[in-house]
């Protein structure tokens, strides 16, 4: 899209009645509008999408990243959530969970969500970096607890065993630590 093939599959989706009712065409042009920075038109076209298809995981992932780039966050909740409690191998929708839970304010939820990725997934290491910074991020020193130290301690413990440290997420801890102590 960056190169134009939006333009390309607007062409191409425009001639739609050439393909018949096929619903691949609509869900490509609602992508090109993606891409094309237009989430909110991207949302319709979805909307539409999952209509056909309502037990489909594309359409609802699809939502959440629309409602997510419009703001929407308790409806990226709502659309996330169904993903991820349906199908625990849509790993993505585990994330944009977290994300949007950040954005309405529920780091519990946040944290929690991440702790359920598999300990034998490939994106364990990445959910407990993103819980220690759900924990950490954005804060002001005064509003981190004990319990958030901990916490992102332990999970730093965690990776730390795997061989997956991070110089600078220990150092993040560290400052929150201090700060907390001040």
């Amino acid at each position: 899209a960056d190169r134009g093939a939006d333009r390309g599959a607007d062409r191409g989706a425009d001639r739609g009645a050439d393909w018949g009712a096929d619903w691949r065409v609509a869900w490509y042009r609602t992508l090109s509008r993606l891409a094309a920075g237009d989430p909110e038109a991207a949302r319709s076209g979805f909307s539409d999408v999952y209509d056909l298809y309502p037990g489909e995981a594309a359409p609802k992932l699809a939502l959440a990243v629309c409602a997510e780039l419009t703001q929407r966050h308790a409806e990226a909740v709502t659309h996330y959530e169904r993903v991820w409690r349906t199908d625990r191998s849509y790993l993505g929708a585990a994330f944009g969970l977290a994300r949007a839970w950040l954005a309405t304010g529920e780091r519990d939820a946040a944290v929690s969500v991440l702790a359920e990725v598999p300990p034998g997934s490939s994106h364990h290491a990445d959910a407990l970096r993103a819980a220690i910074h759900a924990r950490l991020d954005a804060r002001r020193p005064g509003d981190v607890t004990r319990a958030d130290l901990l916490d992102a301690s332990s999970r730093f413990d965690r990776l730390a065993a795997d061989g997956r440290d991070d110089p600078v997420l220990a150092a993040q801890i560290l400052q929150a630590g201090l700060d907390w102590v001040r």
